[in-house]
């Protein structure tokens, strides 16, 4: 089964605060950042591992995988920077 979901989808972090985003399924992601690029920019293509990112501006970004999250229902999510 292909791993095509963020989990969660929606997350609220206090700004400066830092989120990390792990791949443990094996299967090629990337997370490209909408609205604003936190500390470090987007995630590059992977297939494993952890890269954690800091958000020191309050907003909303949402974020995608730009290989599986292009269609309605894709891998979405955003957070919410306070």
């Amino acid at each position: 089964m292909l791993a095509s979901a963020f989990d969660p989808t929606t997350i609220t972090v206090a700004r400066n605060g830092s989120i990390n985003f792990v791949n443990n399924s094996a299967i090629l992601h990337n997370v490209i950042f909408e609205g604003g690029n936190p500390q470090g920019g987007d995630i590059p293509n992977h297939d494993s591992g952890t890269n954690a990112r800091t958000f020191g501006t309050a907003g909303t970004f949402g974020f995608r995988c730009s290989i599986h999250g292009t269609t309605q229902g894709g891998m979405r999510g955003s957070i919410t920077v306070q």
